[in-house]
Order: structure tokens, then sequence, then C-alpha cells
């Protein structure tokens, strides 16, 4: 688990670097000295994670943080090059893996929406404001369903694996649970 926890923590580290240095030069004549500074501010970056005490001393002693940090950067990621499915599917894993990448969702969806390569749908829907908010929040509504459907997934997969210990571990316990400190 360590080891595993680990690599985690080097995975992070290169995905830090890569949102640092937004890995979307193509030619060569792009590749200046801005894009020298970028790698520059990103290995400093990545660096100043990696050498933190408190990252080192979590993942060595076996608590898988590193992972779900991990697959939020690679969230963020996979929204830089408009892979909004990708996203919704990664953002489904890491809400799995732990409960509170849920509260960046309305960030997430924002960020899919946003002006960048976004060409929405033709407004086909008549009726209400609300239809026409989610043919023009399509991107956004993709993310949300592939993230949903992931989460759904691997909860239906785990309840037919383990049962219904599965479902109380995984998320009911957090609404009927109390404070373990005495008053």
């Amino acid at each position: 688990g360590k080891v595993l926890f680990s690599a985690g923590d080097l995975v992070v580290g290169l995905l830090i670097l890569v949102l640092c240095c937004n890995l979307q030069i193509r030619t060569v004549s792009e590749a200046n000295i801005y894009k020298r500074e970028r790698v520059a501010s990103g290995l400093f970056f990545a660096t100043l994670y990696l050498y933190n005490p408190v990252v080192v001393n979590v993942s060595s002693r076996g608590n898988g943080d590193s992972l779900s940090v991990a697959v939020v950067l690679a969230v963020l990621v996979a929204l830089r090059v408009r892979r909004f499915v990708v996203a919704g599917l990664l953002h489904g894993l890491a809400v799995h893996l732990r409960l509170y990448p849920l509260v960046l969702t309305p960030a997430l969806m924002l960020a899919a929406s946003s002006n960048s390569g976004f060409e929405p749908l033709p407004a086909v829907l008549p009726g209400p404001g609300w239809r026409r908010m989610l043919v023009a929040r399509w991107k956004a509504l993709q993310f949300v369903l592939a993230a949903g459907l992931c989460h759904g997934v691997l909860l239906l997969w785990g309840y037919t694996w383990v049962g219904g210990e599965f479902i109380r571990g995984a998320g009911v316990h957090h609404l009927t649970r109390g404070d373990p400190r005495p008053h």
C-alpha cells in the first residue's frame, strides 16, 4: 500500500507539472522563453509538493489521499483539453474514492461550460428557461452525467460485490454518525 500511495504522489507531482506548463504548445516557434518560465514554475510547484514533509508522512504511513488528489488533478487536465466525458468519469471516480471532491462539482461545471472551445447545441427545446439553460450548458451536462454514471456504476458494483454494508460504509454513515468526542 505504501508504495502505491507514494507512486500516487509522483503522479500528483507530474500532473502539477502538466497543469503549470500548459502542455498544449504545438509548434517549435511557440517554445520560447514563456514556455521555459512555465516549466520552471511547474518544476518549482511539483518539487514543493513532493518535498512537503506532510505529504511524505501521510503517504508513507499508508493514507490514500494522494490517489484522490491525483484523480482530481486528472479531472483538471481532462477539462483543460476539453474532454468533458472523461473529466466527468474521473470526477465520479474521485467522489467514489473520497466524498470531498463532491464540493468541487459546481466549480468544475463552470469550468466545463466556459467559452473556450464551447459550442452550444441549437435551442431545439421550446419552453421554460430551465430547458434552454440545459441546452446552453451541454458540456457541463455531459460532465455531470458522466460523473453520476461513473459514481453510480461503482456504487452498484460495490453493492453487488459486498452487499448492504458497502452502501453504509460508502456514504450513508456520513448522515447517521455522531460526534465521537464527548460533550
